[in-house]
Order: C-alpha cells, then structure tokens, then sequence
C-alpha cells in the first residue's frame, strides 16, 4: 500500500481503536458491581496495545515479515480479551472485529481470512482457560451471529481496500498523465526558446553551457557526457565529462560501447540494469542511461550520454520530446562550431584588411614624404611654406594610422553597444574624409546580443572603408534599428556607383566578407549599385522590414 494510502487511513483507524476501547470502558460499569483483577489486566493490556498502535502504526500493506503478521498479534489480544471477559457479552467485542477489519484493510483477502478463524479460536480457548463452560455462553443462534459478524467485518475491510486501491490507482494513473503532460508542455516551451535563442549561442562555451542547463532541469541526470566529432582526424573529442572519466579523444572503434551502438545504429538508447551484469557503465553506480545521436545538416556531430544510479530514471520520456532534445542540443553545438570556424576566418580577414589599409593609406603617405624630403634636401633655400605642408601630410598619415589601430581595437561590449560605436565611427569618418556623414538610430534604448552587434560593427566599418576607397560620394546615410528581436542597418551613398556583377577585385572581396559575416548571425545582406547612382547596401533579420528611422 503507498505511504500516502497509509497516512490518509491513519486517522480513521486510530479513531475506531479509541471508539472501541472507549465503548468497552463505558459498557464496563453496569456489567460489574466491583472491578476484579481480570478486568483491571484486561483494561491495561487493550489501552496499552491501542496507545502503542496510535504512537506507532501499523505499516498497511507490508509484505515483509514480521509486519505481515503483526496484524494477527493484535486479532489474538483482543480475541483473548474477549474470551477471558465474557465471550459474545465481553465489552472488549468491538475491539476485537475492529483489529480484525484493519487486517483485512491493510492486507487483504488471505489476512482476513487468518484473522476470522484465529478471532473464533481465540475466543473459545480463552474460555477454556478461563474455566468457562462453552455451552452457557454459546447456542446455534449466537454461533451463527458471533461468525457473521466477524465474517462481515473481514469481507468489509477487504471490500473498502479493493475500492481504495482501485481508487488510488486512478488517481495516480490520472496524475502520472498529467505530470507527464506537464513535463512535456515544460519541455516543449524550453526546447522552443533555446531553438529561438540559438543564434545567440555564439561560441562553443555558452552552447556547451545551454545544454548542460536544459538538460540538468529536463532529465536530471547524475552524469552527462558530450561528445563531438573533429573531422579532421576523424577522433571523438569530450566536450562535456560531468562526473565522468574520459580519454583527450576516441577512435570511432574506441567509444564506449552503448556510445558505439548509438554510433552505429543511430538511433535514442535507453539502457537499464537488468541484474546481468552490465558494467559498461561511463561511471560505476550508474542503473540506467539514455544514449543520444547528434545530427545536424544530415552528419552526426556528436554523441551524447546521460546517467542515472536509479534503474528505469529514463523510461517515461517521451521519444519525439527526447528526439526534439536530440535536434535542439544538436543545432545549438553545430551552430557554435561553425561560427568558431567563420570567426577564425573573420580573424584572418580582418588581418588581410588592415595590412591592406597599412599598405594603401599609410604606405602612400609615406612614399610621399619620403620623396618630398629628399627633394627638399636637393635645394638649397627651403620654404618655411613646404614644411609647414610637409608636416601637415606627415600629420594627416599619422591620423590614418591611428584611425586603422582604432579600427582594430575597437568593439561591441555590454556597456558600448552599436548606436555608440556607430555614431562615433561615422563622426571619425566625416572628419577624416570630408564626406558629409549621418548616423540615425530608430530606437537607441533597445540593443542585440554582443556577438550580433559586433559582427554588424564590422560590416559598417568595411562599408565605410569601400565608400572612402572607391564611391568618391559627398553624402552617406547610415539607419541602425532595433525593434525587439528585428533589425536592419542601411548604409546609402551618392558615389560614382559600381557594377555589382563586375565589381572590381577589392570591393568584391570586402563585399564576400560582409555577406559572411552577415550569414554567421542569420541576416539577409543585399547590396544594390548603379554608375553614377550610388550604392545601398541593407544587412537585416526578422521581418522583411522595419520602419525606417525619422
């Protein structure tokens, strides 16, 4: 029976011992004129058999022996009392048919049946003991009434444990059902915002993070193992070893051997202890795991295991909810894996950029003085005018170095977002170009995550850098806006304009970097030219558009 069975039927048990006992202590009075030893032992050994029962009950439904038999010892005190008091006129009766309904309440059919024949065979070798002769307290009638009655009694408390039972199990099947609707409803909501907040899971770290959370509160494991493939040298690396031991790398042939079968057949595992033996286990006092393939853009990337001491801790997990776990976690590592790969290209890029910006800009301006100082050196009067220009050059290439160290060191934090570094860029931009420069944000109080902005940072910075080399424009419009998780930033010139179809070698080669950074955080990038009508370049995410800033 389950405890919670137990603890609601307690208190009814303890108020029919005390009505019992009660009642025989009242009945007591007229049917002595004086109290006789027999009543005095009688009335201690009930009241201290029902008081220890109230202190400490009976454990209702306990197979295990003694406890299956404990219900009996109390059928033969009360019996007993009864036999030694008076036999069907005895007062303690009631005591009696009470400890035999609660043995067949808490234990069913076969004690009941124990408790009735040991209830009559009490009662009449307490008469024998008692010196009583059977045939002045016994006729047909009172047979017939006293075996009815203790009958009754045991069919009773084994019809009332059918019915609560039955009625437990309902409840429990009812709230196993709903518990697992819960679950699932709770499962499903997180698995929808970690899938809509995946772009966000940047590095491999942060998506390592989020899948340790999501499945530390979904499925509660004692050990979690992660596993992802390096393709390079075809090995297995652990990215998550949660109180687990694991090698540096696997051979495929090397995996642990439910990992191997999850490998090979690529299908969910839920393995269990079943008593054979089983001690391929990641971490010894492990009973039961649950075994997960990994697949993203139609590969497996990894290999994930989850453990329990507990047999069977997996079993109720729905397959399509654990198989939407498996694409979720599966998504959110390829995702960080491959913006690793393109920041590390981006890196490169970025170092291609500034060496050719150092060898544009800053290579030209000091061939120029160069050249100017050694034809200064050639004369023999030198105007203070030359100088005095000579130095302003020296000046103006000291600026543009400066702008590209800036440039590189500059980037998108918690405290600096987008709308700061934007205007202060495009502020730089004007005074170093005299290009007539505006920067609009629609919505400055709202902002993306560091990583999003740091990417679109970049692009604006490559923008302005193709406008200043190539447009030879007198305006550019720069429109950053933010609403909710929707952005676009547009960046309009009046330059000379471009063949998008035939751009010339570096415009293309920024337009590539732009167009792959704007992928890396699922943006659209569109870029549209004309000679002589300028260019318009549009990076955006969400809706097909937002408002325009006023």
């Amino acid at each position: 029976m389950a405890p919670g069975l137990r603890h609601a039927a307690a208190p009814t048990i303890t108020v029919l011992r005390w009505g019992s006992v009660g009642y025989a202590l009242v009945a007591l009075g007229p049917m002595r004129d004086t109290a006789t030893w027999t009543d005095v032992v009688t009335i201690a050994v009930c009241v201290f058999l029902t008081t220890f029962r109230t202190l400490i009950p009976l454990d209702l439904g306990d197979l295990r022996s003694p406890h299956k038999w404990v219900p009996l010892f109390d059928v033969l005190v009360f019996s007993a009392a009864v036999g030694w008091t008076g036999g069907t006129t005895s007062p303690w009766y009631f005591c009696m048919l009470t400890a035999v309904a609660v043995g067949a309440f808490g234990w069913g059919g076969q004690i009941a049946i124990l408790g009735g024949a040991l209830a009559v065979a009490a009662i009449g070798l307490s008469l024998e003991v008692a010196g009583e002769d059977l045939t002045n307290f016994v006729d047909n009638e009172v047979d017939l009434a006293v075996g009815l009655s203790i009958a009754v009694v045991a069919a009773g408390g084994v019809f009332i444990r059918g019915r609560v039972m039955q009625a437990a199990n309902m409840m429990r099947q009812a709230g196993g059902e709903l518990l697992a609707l819960q679950s699932a409803n709770h499962l499903l909501t997180e698995l929808s915002e970690v899938a809509l907040t995946l772009p966000g899971a940047f590095t491999l770290r942060d998506a390592l993070g989020r899948i340790r959370n999501l499945v530390t509160e979904q499925l509660d494991p004692r050990v979690i193992a992660l596993l992802t493939l390096d393709e390079h040298n075809e090995e297995w690396a652990p990215k998550i070893t949660d109180r687990c031991a694991m090698r540096t790398a696997y051979a495929t042939e090397d995996l642990p051997d439910a990992l191997l079968r999850v490998h090979d057949n690529g299908e969910i595992m839920v393995r269990n202890d079943d008593g054979t033996g089983f001690t391929e286990w990641l971490t010894e006092g492990s009973r039961s795991g649950l075994y997960v393939p990994l697949r993203a853009r139609g590969r497996l990337i990894g290999l994930l295991a989850l453990e329990h001491p507990e047999p069977g801790h997996f079993d109720n997990l729905d397959p399509t909810l654990s198989s939407g776990l498996a694409d979720v976690i599966a998504l959110t590592v390829d995702n960080a894996r491959w913006f690793g790969r393109l920041r590390s290209l981006g890196a490169e890029e970025e170092r291609i950029r500034v060496a050719r910006d150092i060898h544009d800009r800053l290579g030209q301006w000091m061939t120029f003085i160069k050249l100017e100082l050694e034809r200064l050196a050639r004369t023999d009067d030198v105007d203070p005018a030359e100088l005095r220009r000579l130095n302003d050059d020296a000046g103006q290439a000291l600026e543009e170095l400066r702008e590209t160290l800036r440039q590189l060191r500059t980037g998108v934090s918690d405290d600096r977002p987008l709308a700061v570094l934007g205007s202060e860029l495009v502020a730089r931009f004007a005074d170093r170009t005299d290009v007539a420069a505006r920067f609009r944000v629609a919505h400055p109080e709202q902002r993306l995550p560091v990583p999003v902005e740091t990417e679109l940072f970049r692009i604006l910075q490559e923008a302005l850098n193709n406008v200043d080399r190539h447009a030879d424009a007198e305006h550019v419009e720069i429109d950053w806006n933010v609403d909710g998780g929707n952005y676009e930033l547009t960046v309009v010139d009046d330059g000379r304009g471009f063949d998008a179809a035939r751009a010339v070698r570096e415009q293309s080669y920024g337009v590539i970097g732009m167009r792959e950074r704007a992928e890396v955080i699922g943006a659209s990038f569109d870029i549209t030219s004309e000679r002589g009508n300028g260019t318009r370049l549009c990076v955006r995410a969400g809706r097909a558009a937002v408002p325009a800033a006023s």
